[in-house]
């Protein structure tokens, strides 16, 4: 204490004087970034946009999403051709031609470069090959990784194909796909690529190993890739969601659900539309991360400041292995 009044004697100011500075210069501070932001607010407007896992769920909420705000181009990517060709005829039919169907499995590396042959192809308007010249309007603006998959089972509980498929989506389809157009984004050193997360990508909880694994895999990804491209002006996004309402997800994956910690009573669920609002904001607003709805983010801050506090309550509320390999 002795030393701070002698160093506010020295710039001659009083404690009062020096902790309302303080308070102005962090108010100062946050108006700036603030307006910062604001004036550098990403516009979907006349932009080329990628979305893996479109036939459905939030993929399908993110392309309506985007082509409302006034998307240029939007490429929908998913294995299911008949509904991405449904869905994009009544997309087309309300904002104009922008909605394009690809069928293909992000999770297929061997078979996946001629996506980025098609999405170039389409937006020159003839087939493409290699003379072709990568400028910025040839290189998608926003790729955002929305496929998803794996039923919720104890690791014991799974085959070693089964373990191997929840590696494939969605980390192996979200690496593999931006591999694809890292190149080119980096050419012309822009781009938006983001990952649509589950809370189990930063708390596994009990009974769902393999879905999880997958999840913090993909977390990992959007660590490395934030730091491999904090020199360029590609900037990398992840957004949590909770719980889906209007999801085919626990239809698609049966006893899934029950597998929720208890404690998961306490966050609302969300609606396939407000988790793609909360992703083109993201975008938008150049946020790292976000997450929906607000209980996910509370129990985030609460998770980064006491960790094994928020572990122990979410073990003691989980679906959990007993003596003698009984599940409880």
């Amino acid at each position: 204490m002795a030393n701070l009044s002698s160093f506010c004697e020295q710039i001659n100011l009083s404690h009062p004087n020096l902790f309302r500075s303080l308070f102005f210069a962090t108010i100062g501070f946050g108006i700036v970034s603030k307006t910062y932001h604001y004036l550098h607010r990403f516009d979907f407007r006349n932009k080329v946009v990628i979305v893996t896992g479109a036939s459905q769920g939030i993929g399908e909420a993110v392309v309506k999403e985007v082509a409302s705000l006034g998307a240029k181009k939007i490429f929908l990517v998913a294995r299911s051709l008949s509904t991405l060709e449904t869905l994009c005829e009544g997309i087309n039919k309300q904002y104009g031609n922008v909605a394009v169907p690809l069928n293909f499995d992000v999770s297929d590396g061997q078979n996946l470069a001629a996506l980025r042959e098609k999405v170039i192809g389409h937006l020159i308007g003839k087939e493409f090959t290699s003379s072709v010249e990568i400028v910025p309007d040839l290189v998608p603006d926003v790729i955002i990784h929305c496929a998803g998959a794996g039923t919720w089972r104890f690791l014991h509980e799974n085959s070693f194909q089964d373990i191997e498929n929840y590696l494939k989506v969605p980390y192996l389809g979200a690496a593999f796909v931006t591999r694809l157009f890292l190149p080119d984004m980096i050419q012309v050193n822009k781009g938006h690529i983001v990952f649509v997360q589950s809370p189990a990508a930063y708390l596994p909880w009990g009974g769902a190993t393999g879905y999880a694994v997958s999840r913090v895999a993909m977390r990992g990804l959007f660590e490395a890739l934030r730091m491999d491209l904090s020199s360029t002006k590609i900037q990398v996004h992840e957004v949590v969601c909770g719980e889906i309402s209007d999801s085919q997800y626990f239809i698609s994956n049966p006893g899934s659900r029950e597998r929720f910690p208890s404690i998961a009573k306490i966050i609302p669920s969300i609606t396939s539309e407000s988790a793609a609002k909360t992703i083109c904001s993201a975008v938008q607003n150049n946020q790292a991360r976000a997450s929906s709805p607000l209980m996910i983010s509370l129990l985030m801050q609460c998770f980064d400041h006491f960790p094994s506090l928020v572990r122990y309550v979410v073990q003691k509320t989980s679906f959990t292995i007993t003596a003698g390999g009984r599940a409880n």
